[in-house]
């Protein structure tokens, strides 16, 4: 389900410490920490961006996500990981923010994890003030499978979409 009027896009693996600066301007933004992280949290610098992509790749896969231009030229707009214990997508760049993109990548983490294989995806931890990641779930077959409460007194929910019905799809 693409809309006609976004740029296309491609997820690629994150490169060390090439990507790196990219993304600390993302998670120096209080948007995306307050809806990421949660609120009193310290912007990231270049270390704990690393940190952060080099936890993912253990885990998992880390991307960049790059729109392509009408000129051909590609640039990051923000980073997902494929895990099978969580699935955080950020878009960074505020102007490609609620406009879809998510959707999209959203769309890809769920058909590459069909192509490996994957029975489920789950998603760690959104906040349940986070309205736009719960329904951006949700809208793609997640369903809540538990709720807890984090350290800092805030509540969060865990989604699960179960991949048999999704890949016999595609």
């Amino acid at each position: 389900m693409n809309e006609p009027d976004l740029e296309p896009i491609r997820l690629r693996e994150a490169r060390i410490p090439q990507d790196v600066a990219s993304a600390v301007a993302w998670y120096q933004d209080p948007e995306v920490l307050h809806f990421s992280e949660g609120d009193g949290v310290q912007p990231y610098d270049e270390t704990v961006v690393t940190r952060m992509y080099e936890h993912f790749r253990e885990r998992g896969t880390m991307f960049i996500v790059e729109v392509e231009l009408s000129n051909g030229k590609r640039f990051p707009i923000g980073d997902a990981a494929l895990c099978h214990d969580t699935l955080p997508i950020v878009i960074g760049d505020p102007r490609y923010r609620s406009r879809g993109y998510g959707r999209r990548v959203l769309e890809i983490l769920i058909d590459t994890a069909c192509a490996l294989g994957w029975s489920e995806l789950r998603v760690g931890k959104i906040f349940e003030y986070n309205d736009r990641s719960l329904r951006l779930y949700a809208s793609a077959g997640f369903e809540v499978s538990g709720r807890s409460i984090d350290d800092a007194g805030r509540s969060t929910a865990q989604m699960t979409l179960k991949m048999g019905d999704v890949c016999d799809q595609l």
